[in-house]
């Protein structure tokens, strides 16, 4: 059985467990992840003698060529009418609730009987959670070359360059890697635009003197990476935070090992900003999973009890950030092992 094989088993022994005959299938990375079908629309029906695809004409084929272990279905969408006559009579069938819309769900309940229908949120990425041997190699290939990025990306910045511009530079210096594309939205903020976690680039010219936040990803064989850097510049106690910042990703990251909870890593990156004076001024979460998305379960929060396992890819990535100043962020990206954890992306700055 392949590894896409002994995906399913799992979700149909999980399925058994709840005395379930099948589970509907529409979220794109969990068909990828479940039958090697890459498109973007699709709705499969896994039960426990077989495994049919539905998808509109612009797949078929592409479904064919990627899942042979399925019947592939042409329809004139990836969940129309024609899903109807596939439904096994009587069966009580699982679907994502965490990703099926309410209209598709009262469309699902007139096809089939509604009171056969059973929720569950968030299964598979549960199932996702712990990466194969395979895809933890997927994952260290891309954090290197996105390591590797970010280093052509400092040697090749222009001086007066703008936001948007070295932001499209990381994007194209990451084609050159052999990126399909970014796994996000990439940040990159100077100065005052920098204490804002999430910004969106500007069309202002960098001063090379300025703090400069960058948090970029790239996707190779759909895997993503996720990596944060902050260069100083000239701005004022900069420096200071930085070091904050880098003590917490430390004890953050020297707290990871199987069995230890998500909060716990958290946790431990919080205290040392708060011991600092800053715990006001981190935030958001510690980090979060990576996989086929940038962001999967666990997340690294308070409150989070999940307990970590082998296998496990998750980023680190505490930050502070002084509205009217500047804001330092430092992310890199770990696996859990049986003794601890290994970085994927370059050592510690």
């Amino acid at each position: 059985m392949n590894e896409h094989g002994e995906r399913r088993e799992c979700l149909r022994e999980r399925a058994r467990a709840k005395g379930w005959d099948g589970f509907i299938v529409t979220y794109p990375p969990n068909l990828y992840w479940l039958l090697g079908f890459s498109g973007s629309s699709g709705t499969a029906l896994i039960l426990n003698d077989r495994i049919e695809l539905l998808v509109d004409g612009r797949y078929f084929e592409q479904a064919r060529q990627e899942t042979a272990e399925c019947i592939v279905v042409q329809s004139d969408r990836a969940f129309d009418p024609a899903l109807r006559k596939h439904l096994p009579a009587g069966a009580i069938l699982g679907f994502e609730a965490n990703h099926l819309s309410y209209s598709d769900y009262l469309q699902l309940c007139e096809w089939h009987d509604g009171g056969r229908l059973r929720a569950a949120s968030g299964w598979l990425e549960e199932l996702r959670m712990v990466k194969s041997a395979q895809e933890i190699a997927l994952l260290e290939h891309a954090c290197r070359q996105t390591v590797q990025v970010h280093e052509d990306f400092e040697q090749q910045r222009i001086a007066g360059a703008t936001e948007r511009e070295l932001a499209g530079l990381l994007e194209f210096l990451s084609r050159r890697r052999g990126s399909e594309g970014p796994s996000f939205s990439t940040i990159v903020a100077s100065g005052e635009h920098s204490a804002l976690p999430h910004a969106t680039p500007r069309n202002v010219s960098v001063d090379s003197d300025e703090v400069l936040l960058v948090d970029f990803g790239l996707k190779l064989d759909r895997y993503c990476s996720d990596l944060t850097r902050t260069s100083p510049g000239k701005t004022p106690g900069v420096e200071e935070i930085a070091a904050v910042v880098r003590r917490a990703q430390e004890a953050a990251i020297a707290e990871v090992a199987p069995g230890v909870k998500a909060k716990a890593v958290d946790a431990a990156a919080r205290g040392v900003i708060e011991g600092a004076g800053y715990g006001d001024r981190f935030l958001h979460s510690t980090g979060h999973g990576l996989g086929l998305e940038i962001h999967e379960p666990p997340r690294l929060a308070s409150g989070v009890e999940t307990l970590l396992e082998t296998g496990m890819v998750i980023t680190v990535e505490p930050g502070i950030y002084l509205p009217g100043r500047f804001g330092v962020r430092i992310e890199d990206v770990v696996v859990v092992t049986e003794t601890g954890c290994r970085l994927l992306t370059s050592q510690l700055e």
